[in-house]
């Protein structure tokens, strides 16, 4: 879809950001999605009021990444 419709697919990448921000994303995040992916990832970021959670805890996606 981007490689026909650019402005489109920038307009709802756009919005869904706005969205996301305007539902209390970590603003750390939400300046590394502005940047397209291309700055560093945040590593101080807060996920969620109760983050980073108890000893140990770990979200269940985040598995995905490391091949467990």
């Amino acid at each position: 879809m981007q490689d026909k419709h650019p402005d489109i697919v920038a307009k709802l990448h756009a919005a869904a950001i706005d969205e996301i921000e305007r539902r209390g994303t970590d603003p750390a995040i939400i300046a590394w999605l502005r940047s397209g992916g291309e700055d560093a990832f945040p590593t101080d970021a807060n996920y969620w009021d109760g983050f980073p959670g108890p000893a140990g805890y770990r979200p269940y996606f985040g598995k995905l990444y490391t091949g467990e």
